[in-house]
């Protein structure tokens, strides 16, 4: 059990909060007078910066009123903007950034001050970084600083990333933006940076910001030089992510990566995450193809990875087919795993669904989790529900039992 729940825990992570993983991080230390003037002259050693082609702002309901850096300011874009216009601008802008109760409203003039950023003031930038307490609008400005740099000298975005202290998810995050951005106009470039970087984390997510991009433009290229890959560190650091961006664009080509693979782990993370990206798209399909593989680990996690996203897209197809699948341990934890992520999400349906299953042991441990989940933020409701659903007396007194 103690495997299953780590391997519950990962799936969960990647599988439902894809996007909205809602990490919590508290601001880091200002930099220091030092650090500031380091992290400066990273960038405004090139003038390039400055010729950054931004785009027109986008069209926004103005749900909250805002003040004047909601609109261009006199002078912006095209026209010189005096140097007190662009600090009323820069001031109005954070005040809004960091004070506003509304999301939309702090994002909205957080991507205005990084529109509006050149040589000069990208050290105020990077205070406001600093400063900013809430996890979700540091990435919205951090990305949107760095992707513009990085659009332009790509280098230099990462010597100024490089720079930054204390922050080490949200640098994982900008090496990938990096990446991205660097593969679009220069993937030798892009790959010789790679060489000079060590087998971490930031590693890992340059590798998977460039093969994002390079997968997209030439595929096969692509291909030939993941498929040369030989460190077993970055095969593991890169295989799940990877592994899901390629079977979104190319799944075969995606499997022959991941089949060909030496390290048992590496591999069996990858095929895990072509199979949920299968499944996303057609989980019949995809289920079909997880219980095919040979017996071992790789089966049981890529069975889990798409019965997890199997019972939720079609309930009643997930249950016929595990009614179908044979009595092993593959079948037990993948069902287990379906249950208990589906009831984090909504207890009374995925009890629903369990008791739509007809395997009588299966059934009893599946729902045994999925209420003692749902008991903990509404004990009534998984007691009720219990009471009223069509199990036997038998199956619902042991059910209930905990509880009384």
């Amino acid at each position: 059990m103690a495997i299953i729940a780590v391997l519950l825990i990962a799936l969960l992570h990647r599988t439902f909060s894809r996007r909205g993983e809602q990490e919590q991080q508290q601001a880091s230390q200002p930099h220091s007078e030092a650090g500031k003037s380091t992290l400066g002259a990273a960038v405004q050693k090139s003038p390039r910066l400055g010729r950054i082609k931004t785009a027109p702002q986008e069209a926004r309901p103005n749900a909250v009123p805002r003040s004047s850096w909601s609109r261009p300011p006199p002078g912006s874009r095209r026209e010189a903007r005096s140097p007190e216009q662009q600090q009323a601008y820069y001031e109005a802008a954070v005040t809004a950034a960091t004070q506003s109760d509304d999301a939309g409203d702090r994002q909205y003039a957080l991507r205005s001050v990084a529109d509006s950023i050149s040589d000069d003031d990208l050290d105020r930038a990077l205070d406001l970084l600093q400063s900013i307490n809430r996890w979700e609008d540091k990435i919205h400005f951090a990305q949107s600083v760095v992707s513009r740099l990085a659009a332009v000298a790509p280098d230099e975005a990462a010597a100024l990333v490089d720079r930054l202290k204390g922050q080490k998810r949200l640098k994982e995050l900008l090496y990938g933006e990096i990446g991205r951005q660097w593969a679009r106009s220069d993937v030798d470039g892009a790959l010789g940076w790679l060489e000079q970087l060590p087998p971490d984390k930031l590693r890992f997510r340059a590798i998977e910001g460039i093969v994002g991009t390079w997968l997209a433009s030439d595929r096969k290229a692509a291909a030939q030089w993941l498929g040369g890959i030989v460190d077993v560190r970055d095969l593991r650091g890169i295989s799940e992510t990877v592994g899901d961006t390629w079977a979104r664009v190319d799944r075969q080509g995606a499997y022959q990566w991941a089949a060909g693979m030496q390290d048992g782990r590496a591999r069996s993370m990858a095929l895990v995450s072509i199979a949920a990206a299968w499944a996303r798209e057609e989980p019949s399909a995809a289920a079909a193809w997880a219980a095919e593989f040979p017996s071992g680990n790789g089966r049981m996690n890529a069975m889990i990875s798409t019965a997890v996203i199997y019972a939720q897209k079609d309930p009643e197809g997930a249950a016929d087919w595990f009614q179908g699948l044979p009595n092993d341990r593959e079948k037990t934890n993948s069902f287990m795993s379906a249950a208990a992520a589906w009831g984090m999400k909504d207890a009374a349906a995925a009890a629903d669904w369990v008791e739509s299953v007809n395997d009588g042991s299966l059934q009893v441990a599946a729902l045994r989790i999925v209420l003692e989940n749902w008991a903990r933020n509404d004990k009534d409701a998984a007691i009720d529900w219990t009471r009223e659903s069509t199990l036997t007396e038998e199956i619902k007194e042991l059910l209930l039992k905990p509880y009384e």
